[in-house]
């Protein structure tokens, strides 16, 4: 009997068996075991054969994309993948394993685009062929990710930058002006509530309410990234700190109003904020075209994530002056040293617009401030040399106005009057030039001779003058002609000199032939 029985389950078990294998066809049950053995390209052929043959087989299309997307296919995979989806939507298994696969291909394609994207940068310019070969790849693999994930604003960056290797300028632009817009709800949420990059954990979360959830992850650098969900105005911003130094969690990113469509598990997966290509792209480019409304707007962009970006604001006074509003970019600056006062840049800047507007006693104010900071800051020291020079020279022009207006009273230069400028000047250039940055700046030394001569202090004319002649063989080509003409008028006007006169007029001649 208990033969008998075993038998009969013997049937039972290879009738199941059959009827099993009757609802796969040949090609699908050696695609199935070539994909188990990891033989690929044989996976590859067979799978082809079965959606062929049965185009509704879901799941032979998703075993079609996960063959491609271990031969490195990313495209194909792509394609693979979708008809996966569309013949799934009944099968909750299915649909669930395409989510995960189309996951595993975005990331594989970002990763793609990037090797070649760092290729295409490391062959630039010397091997042209080479390089755009290597953007276009990079190109190819991005759009692939941004076909899957077209919510993540990152992907633009690193399209951007491929057009931009590629010599494309105009869709160069239009990719970095759709990373801006993308990007702009969060930058405005961020100037309204008062965060920023950079800015402390604690200081953020006194911004606001209780998180509605935090948590953490540890990074194989060892650092931590903290995220904290909020929500604002009804729609969800997710902010990322990270641990940056001394276990100090900094703000590195965040999202605000992020699209639905973006699958729960990738809406915590942190990228940075791009400045630099893409914003700081488009504020030179439209600076370029003298668009400076336009480039104004992609720098408050900036200033919105960053507010304290030392070269974002910088620019934003060269943008200013190019618009001829000078008084602008002296308030923004004031602002920008009232909200940050130990910030030297800050003073140096605000010092440099006050002294372009001849306002040098409140410029000199500024650089003092600065130099207060940081005793070496060498380039304050230059410009402060500059600022007692200039002026000096303003009291000796209004002294020379006053002698052309009543010349019966023969007045002369009364160099007591600004004397003491003069000598001011000197000690900061002076010692501006302990730096290696001015050691050899020309410049530098014909202001010197300038205030040398007029304080009457021959020998320290003589030495500098016969320093700046040593310089000649290091002076840039660019720049040999102006460093001529200086020298010609210094023996023509401060060491009277003929021969070396006519000698640098001749070399001045000679760059020209």
């Amino acid at each position: 009997m208990k033969k008998y029985l075993l038998m009969l389950f013997c049937l039972i078990l290879g009738a199941l068996l059959a009827q099993g294998f009757q609802c796969a066809s040949p090609e699908y049950t050696t695609a199935k075991l070539a994909l188990k053995r990891g033989e690929y390209p044989k996976a590859e052929e067979y799978l082809e054969k079965e959606v062929t043959k049965n185009p509704q087989n879901a799941e032979a299309w998703l075993f079609l994309a996960e063959t491609k997307l271990a031969l490195k296919k990313i495209n194909d995979a792509l394609i693979a993948v979708d008809k996966a989806e569309e013949h799934s939507k009944k099968d909750p298994k299915i649909s669930f394993q395409v989510s995960q696969l189309k996951r595993k291909l975005w990331i594989e394609a970002y990763t793609v685009s990037i090797d070649y994207l760092q290729k295409a940068f490391a062959e630039k310019p010397a091997n042209q062929p080479i390089y755009k070969i290597h953007a276009d790849s990079a190109l190819q693999a991005i759009n692939t990710a941004i076909r899957i994930r077209p919510e993540i604003s990152f992907f633009q960056s690193i399209k951007g930058q491929c057009f931009d290797i590629l010599g494309d300028v105009a869709n160069r632009v239009k990719t970095f002006e759709t990373y801006y817009k993308m990007n702009y709800s969060a930058m405005e949420i961020a100037q309204k509530k008062g965060f920023y990059i950079g800015m402390s954990r604690p200081e953020m979360l006194k911004l606001f309410d209780k998180p509605v959830e935090t948590f953490g992850i540890k990074l194989r650098s060892g650092d931590s990234t903290i995220t904290d969900i909020f929500t604002v105005n009804g729609k969800e911003l997710i902010i990322f700190s990270q641990d940056q130094k001394d276990n100090n969690l900094l703000l590195k990113s965040w999202y605000y109003d992020l699209p639905k469509s973006l699958p729960d598990q990738e809406r915590s997966q942190a990228f940075d904020f791009q400045i630099s290509p893409p914003l700081v792209d488009l504020v030179q480019y439209y600076f370029d075209l003298k668009q400076y409304d336009q480039s104004l707007v992609y720098l408050n962009g900036i200033l919105m994530i960053d507010p304290m970006n030392e070269d974002a604001n910088r620019f934003m006074v060269t943008v200013y002056e190019a618009m001829g509003k000078k008084e602008d970019a002296a308030k923004r600056v004031a602002d920008m040293v009232k909200k940050d006062p130990k910030n030297k840049q800050y003073k140096q800047i605000y010092g440099d617009i006050l002294s372009q507007v001849e306002d040098y006693d409140k410029a000199i104010v500024q650089y003092e401030e600065a130099l207060k900071i940081d005793p070496l800051f060498y380039d304050v020291l230059r410009n402060l040399g500059a600022c007692y020079k200039n002026k000096a020279v303003l009291i000796q022009k209004k002294q020379l106005d006053e002698i052309e207006k009543d010349p019966t009273k023969k007045k002369q230069i009364d160099i007591n009057e600004f004397k003491p400028l003069l000598i001011k000047s000197a000690e900061n250039f002076e010692k501006c030039r302990k730096s290696v940055k001015y050691l050899q700046d020309y410049l530098v030394l014909n202001d010197l001779a300038d205030i040398y001569y007029a304080t009457e202090q021959l020998d320290r004319l003589k030495a500098t003058v016969a320093e700046m002649e040593s310089l000649e063989p290091v002076i840039p080509k660019e720049s040999l002609e102006k460093y001529y003409y200086a020298l010609i008028k210094i023996f023509q006007q401060r060491i009277t000199d003929p021969k070396k006169s006519a000698l640098y007029e001749q070399k001045a001649r000679n760059l020209s032939n």
